[in-house]
């Protein structure tokens, strides 16, 4: 397992931080008020479901900025699935242009 340096220590601590501040204003974010496993499961429906959950949540933003400097392999992370992270493969869509 790799150790995580002292800036992304620092920037969980930032999402954490954004997340028990919402729990205590009582809107707390869907992943803490849903069991782990849900978050972390292999099953692409319940991914899908938890997904959905992420779409109200206060911290959306803040979590995604954290996942896109700081890739997690599993789970749901801003209403994103594993799938939805994952890189893309094959040749980039085709421009369109207006010109005919």
């Amino acid at each position: 397992m790799i150790r995580p340096d002292a800036e992304q220590l620092a920037a969980h601590n930032r999402l954490v931080s954004i997340l028990a501040d919402l729990a205590d204003s009582g809107r707390p974010a869907p992943c803490v008020k849903t069991p782990v496993a849900e978050w972390t499961s292999d099953d692409p429906g319940d991914q899908e479901y938890v997904a959905r959950l992420c779409l109200a949540c206060f911290a959306r933003t803040a979590c995604h900025e954290y996942n896109t400097n700081y890739p997690e392999p599993a789970g749901v992370w801003a209403g994103l699935t594993e799938s939805d992270r994952a890189p893309r493969r094959g040749r980039p869509p085709k421009e369109t242009t207006d010109d005919h």
